[in-house]
């Protein structure tokens, strides 16, 4: 067994885990390799790149002073800890594993993750009888990897990437399509059309470009049109922002129907009514938002919750207007980095600037703890890949 094999088994092991441990003990297992190559990477690039990570973790420090619960401070470190692990680690694996491999293993864990999620229909095959909604539900919302792969399957199935068989290339591609089919995510959909218009730079065809700005005018229009129909899982797709709709006055029938915008509100409200140094730093880690009732959350009553599905909304809280402006900062220096230096690695680190920047408006984003791991893992190994090839460009001028 060789030494490459270990290191391929290592990597898909830390893509695929989050999706099989608790989050605590995944955390453990990054800690030893961020450890590592903290000491072999280029530290300079590495710490400039993620200065406006560790700076929102600092301004959240001051919670500590303000008689929050340890529990509840300790959950907060542990959500803006985990990325910056993730971008060590993905480094990590940059060192030991070579481009080709690198990609190679990528895919294959997205599609493990992928016939896991099927696994559950052919077990339980009367599901497919059910409603998109109740599928949902019963089988899981998706794996973003899995749409992402799918994209980078499809660009590098012609030789670029990894020389599959076109027979392993459709049995790879139907298998994480029809993962990304019955999950019935919108994100998951979204995430896929990113990717395919970035990898194959549709954004410089005219026709595509005609056809987007229609598909924009159309989701526009979804946007506030408010259309209504029978079928819940219809409802979703056709009203893609129903759930970050706001009222004035809420009941527990908006509540439930629109969770993600009543957090969006009462952060609203909170922000509105405190003071300027809270409105420009925040309340700090270990801050729960009251939630002004009681209701039932993964079978548990809670009145308050330390966690928002908005990324925003939830730095807005624990780190206020800095934080949030640090945390969009970050991802538009993924994006100026992009630009610099054409190839895949750049095409990759756009899209994943894309997906954190939508995705933090409906499931956490970059502090989500379990989907946007692989996203990091990868993009701590093209970084290091993106950063080899313009030292070897610089050079070679």
């Amino acid at each position: 067994m060789t030494r490459s094999f270990l290191y391929k088994a290592l990597f898909f092991f830390y893509l695929v885990s989050p999706f099989l441990l608790s989050a605590g003990f995944y955390t453990l297992a990054m800690a030893p390799l961020a450890a590592i190559t903290a000491w072999r990477i280029p530290s300079k690039k590495l710490l400039s790149f993620i200065l406006p990570l560790c700076l929102i973790g600092l301004i959240s420090t001051h919670g500590l002073m303000s008689g929050y619960t340890s529990y509840a401070a300790f959950k907060d470190f542990w959500y803006l800890l985990n990325p910056l692990l993730a971008l060590y680690v993905g480094c990590f694996f940059y060192l030991k594993l070579q481009s080709q491999h690198f990609y190679y293993v990528f895919i294959l864990a997205a599609l493990f993750l992928a016939l896991k999620h099927l696994s559950y229909f052919v077990i339980n095959p009367e599901v497919l009888a059910l409603g998109g909604k109740d599928i949902r539900e019963l089988a899981g919302r998706g794996i973003l990897v899995v749409p992402f792969a799918l994209a980078l399957l499809f660009w590098g199935c012609r030789g670029r990437l990894c020389n599959f068989r076109f027979s392993a290339v459709a049995s790879i591609a139907f298998i994480l399509m029809a993962s990304v089919f019955l999950s019935f995510s919108r994100s998951g959909w979204l995430l896929l059309t990113l990717a395919l218009f970035v990898y194959f730079e549709w954004y410089k065809k005219p026709v595509l470009i005609v056809i987007s700005g229609l598909m924009l005018i159309n989701i526009g229009v979804l946007f506030t049109g408010g259309f209504e129909t029978a079928n819940p899982i219809v409802n979703k797709f056709l009203n893609p922002m129903s759930e970050l709709v706001q009222y004035e006055s809420w009941n527990f029938y908006d509540i439930n129907n629109n969770w993600r915008g009543y957090e969006n509100f009462l952060t609203r409200e909170v922000m509105a009514n405190a003071g300027f140094i809270n409105q420009l730093l925040g309340f700090g880690a270990g801050y729960v938002l009251p939630l002004d009732v009681t209701i039932t959350l993964a079978g548990e009553a809670h009145d308050e919750i330390p966690v928002l599905h908005s990324a925003y909304s939830y730095l807005f809280l624990k780190t206020g207007a800095v934080g949030v402006l640090l945390y969009l900062l970050f991802m538009a220096r993924m994006l100026l980095l992009s630009i610099r230096l054409p190839g895949l690695e750049a095409r990759s680190i756009s899209v994943i600037a894309a997906i954190i920047f939508v995705t933090s408006f409906a499931v956490t984003g970059l502090y989500n703890k379990v989907q946007a791991i692989p996203f990091l893992l990868f993009l701590g190994c093209i970084l290091g890949m993106f950063w080899q090839e313009e030292e070897t460009r610089t050079w070679q001028e």
